[in-house]
C-alpha cells in the first residue's frame, strides 16, 4: 500500500540484479585451451565435485547443414568425443528427442551411459537455434550391466548464422 505499481517493478527489477550479480560473482568461466578461434572453458561450482564445461567458436559451415549432422543421431559416434554408442528411441515431433549414449571412459574407469531428452528452439529473429537437453529415467531403457548410468546430465547447444557459410557454435555441459 502507498507504493505505486512503476516503484514496485524497480525495485523488483534492482532486486534481481543484484542477486544476478552476487550469484554470478563466483561463477566465472576459466579459458583451459584455445585452439583454431575455438575456445575450451570450465566453471567450478559451489558444492559439486565437477566444474561445467563449455566450448565456443566460429565453424566454417551453414547452420542448417550442422543441425543436418546434429539430427543424424545414430552417427553421434562418428563425431562425439569417446561416444561409443548413439542412438535414437523416441522422436516427438520434429523438435524434440529421446537419446541413448554411451561413452567410452578411461581405464579405471567404466563406461557411463545417459538417456537424455533435448528439445530444439528457433529464433528467427536471431536466427539462432537452441538445443537444452537433460538426462531422464525411461522404462525405454533400463539400465545395463557393466555401464554407470549418469545420474544427472545437463546440456545446451546454441547455434546462430553469422553468415551463410558461417555458424557460432556453444556447447555447455553439466
Amino acid at each position: 500500500p502507498g507504493v505505486n505499481v512503476n516503484m514496485r517493478k524497480n525495485i523488483h527489477l534492482t532486486f534481481a540484479l543484484i542477486l544476478s550479480t552476487l550469484f554470478l560473482m563466483g561463477a566465472q568461466w576459466e579459458v583451459i585451451t584455445e585452439q583454431d578461434g575455438i575456445k575450451v572453458m570450465m566453471k567450478e561450482v559451489k558444492g559439486r565435485s565437477l566444474p561445467v564445461f563449455k566450448g565456443e567458436g566460429n565453424v566454417n559451415e551453414n547452420l542448417y547443414e550442422i543441425l543436418g549432422v546434429l539430427r543424424d543421431i545414430n552417427k553421434g559416434k562418428e563425431w562425439m568425443h569417446s561416444c561409443k554408442d548413439s542412438r535414437l528411441l523416441k522422436a516427438i515431433g520434429d523438435r524434440k528427442f529421446i537419446v541413448y549414449n554411451v561413452t567410452n571412459a578411461p581405464w579405471p574407469v567404466s563406461d557411463r551411459d545417459v538417456v537424455v531428452e533435448s528439445e530444439a528452439t528457433f529464433d528467427k529473429a536471431t536466427q539462432t537455434v537452441t538445443i537444452d537437453m537433460k538426462s531422464i529415467a525411461t522404462p525405454d531403457m533400463p539400465e545395463v550391466r557393466g555401464l554407470v548410468r549418469m545420474p544427472r546430465l545437463i546440456g545446451k547447444f546454441t547455434l546462430r548464422a553469422m553468415s551463410e557459410k558461417v555458424t557460432f557454435v556453444s556447447y555447455e555441459i553439466d
